[in-house]
């Protein structure tokens, strides 16, 4: 006859062993599913619109400046969510951030309330504003253009609009508090700004976000990447 005392020890083995190996197969699924990106700035697509890798061309359509860019993953969209005469903007999801290129068509300098054309040598008004603080500051070229790129924002304590239109407007109608037509340096937000000599005409680029985010340093990075694609048509 058999022995049942062996029968049943083998039995119990087996059945501890299945249960060790079924633990550590659900370990290393849970491990998988537990791992992330601790950037903040993977793409922000949809899994259907983020089957590309890496960046895609884009043209502009109505901008005076006609250009081409490589638009990456870390903005919302490759196609802008605006691109008039003289304004075309991203945006990324990542502290209410945008990406705006601008041909201002007045400037309002801070506290006037008045427009006036934009000044020729824009990079010498910003320096002349006391309120303003410019910060990293570097010459460069942007497809041959000369270029100066700073980073930029204003002290504290004005009034409620007083640097609204302060770098521009798209339009001599825009009404200086309109958050989509006039553009100006605000101290809750912190811009890296590109300033284009295009000769007859200036253009303003630039990547906005929250003051002292920290995601600043990889937005301005991805933002120094997009100028350098930049292909005047």
């Amino acid at each position: 006859m058999p022995d049942r005392r062996g029968i049943a020890g083998t039995t119990l083995l087996v059945t501890v062993a299945a249960a060790a190996l079924t633990a550590c197969g659900s370990g290393t699924s849970s491990s998988a599913g537990t791992s992330s990106s601790g950037s903040s700035f993977s793409s922000t697509r949809s899994p259907a619109a983020a089957e590309p890798s890496g960046p895609e061309p884009y043209s502009t359509q109505a901008f005076v400046v006609p250009l081409t860019l490589e638009v990456d993953t870390w903005l919302t969209s490759v196609t802008p969510e605006e691109d008039s005469a003289h304004l075309v903007y991203w945006s990324a999801a990542v502290d209410d951030s945008r990406v705006r290129f601008l041909v201002p068509v007045v400037t309002y300098v801070p506290g006037t309330g008045s427009p006036t054309d934009p000044p020729a040598d824009f990079v010498s008004y910003l320096h002349s504003q006391p309120d303003f603080q410019l910060e990293d500051e570097a010459g460069t070229e942007v497809d041959g253009r000369p270029a100066t790129v700073m980073t930029a924002t204003s002290q504290p304590g004005r009034a409620e609009g007083y640097y609204d239109g302060s770098l521009g407007c798209v339009s001599s109608d825009a009404e200086i508090d309109d958050p989509v037509g006039c553009f100006g340096l605000q101290p809750d937000r912190e811009l890296r700004l590109a300033v284009i000599d295009l000769g007859d005409e200036t253009l303003l680029a630039w990547a906005r976000i929250a003051k002292d985010s920290p995601d600043a340093p990889e937005l301005f990075e991805h933002f120094e990447t997009m100028l350098s694609s930049i292909r005047f048509r």
